[in-house]
């Protein structure tokens, strides 16, 4: 009877226009997954690993942010499809996450164009505000100036190839990088860095990025003294003692999880932000608040730090900045 009683209430005050207030679609979070449907191929495996992580990240969306998260994983035959789902089920959420996709960035901005409601990407957003962010580290801890120092990409995908503008609008002097995909490597032209060879990104390189697992030992012979080597893989890459007597500056390893512990600061942030999604100059302004609070051992805040209220303190203050009454 309590239920029957509060749910008349709740109809009454969405017609006096207090939906927000009482509706938890207000207060949600999708968390989307995509399985592009391909043929003669069983993607039921594939599904569940990605609803698996979907569920891993509601629960710390939930104990963090307080809002309620819900896993989605779609299949498609196209990204029009899948956009297409997207759009029917916005209204039901104040936030969409988009992870675990492997469309080409210029196609998941398709996404941006059509939706209406904030958007946060794990391939577009927190991986390269947590890359970003040890590389300002590094650069710090080794008084690095960026306009003299060249990064170098060893494996292309969306994640590096935003990181790849991220650099570039940071001030560092080049971006080299190569990857057997040659559509990767044209998306990474576009945002300005240098498409070339394994060799040449490995030899005019400062800064390297290992992010192919397919990378060859021969190739790791060929680090250079005075390197810093940042690697993404899950394959060994030999003993550190070792690259160390090559004379490498620094070995360090990260790996893809560790960003989960900016996943609830960065869902805060987008939706206090009242912006659809984050640009370049809010990544790259959230990457230099998280690099201060890292340590020399590059480890990212904790979920229990204070790093997710200073997120939203420093987007809230860019958004008043921002705003006309106060741009003179």
């Amino acid at each position: 009877t309590a239920l029957i009683g509060g749910n008349k209430l709740i109809h009454e005050k969405i017609d006096t226009g207090l939906q927000k207030n009482y509706c938890a679609s207000f207060n949600s979070i999708a968390l989307i997954s995509g399985v592009k449907i391909k043929n003669g191929s069983d993607i039921s495996s594939h599904y569940y690993h990605l609803y698996a992580d979907s569920e891993r990240d509601s629960v710390l969306i939930g104990k963090f942010t307080g809002r309620n998260a819900f896993p989605l994983v779609i299949r498609y035959n196209s990204i029009e499809d899948m956009i297409k789902t997207i759009k029917g089920i916005e209204e039901n959420f104040c936030c969409l996450r988009i992870m675990n996709n492997d469309e080409d960035d210029y196609l998941l901005s398709n996404i941006i164009d059509a939706v209406t409601k904030p958007l946060i990407f794990k391939e577009l957003d927190e991986n390269p505000v947590h890359y970003l962010a040890v590389i300002n580290t590094l650069i710090r801890n080794h008084t690095i100036t960026p306009g003299d120092t060249s990064v170098g990409i060893i494996g292309l995908d969306n994640s590096t190839i935003r990181l790849t503008a991220l650099l570039v609008k940071s001030g560092y002097m080049k971006v080299l990088g190569h990857d057997s995909n040659e559509r990767q490597m044209m998306s990474f032209e576009n945002r300005k860095g240098l498409a070339t060879t394994v060799e040449n990104v490995i030899s005019n390189s400062d800064i390297l990025m290992i992010m192919d697992e397919k990378i060859s030992h021969d190739y790791i012979n060929s680090f250079r003294a005075g390197q810093v080597i940042i690697s993404g893989i899950n394959s060994d890459m030999g003993d550190s003692a070792v690259l160390k007597d090559k004379g490498i500056r620094e070995f360090i390893k990260i790996e893809e999880t560790e960003s989960l512990s900016l996943l609830p600061a960065l869902i805060n942030a987008i939706i206090v932000s009242s912006k659809r999604y984050f640009s370049d100059d809010m990544l790259i302004s959230i990457a230099d608040l998280v690099s201060k609070q890292m340590e020399k051992k590059y480890d990212l805040p904790g979920l229990y730090s204070g790093i997710s209220k200073e997120i939203e303190n420093l987007i809230v203050k860019e958004k008043n900045i921002s705003t006309p009454e106060n741009e003179f």
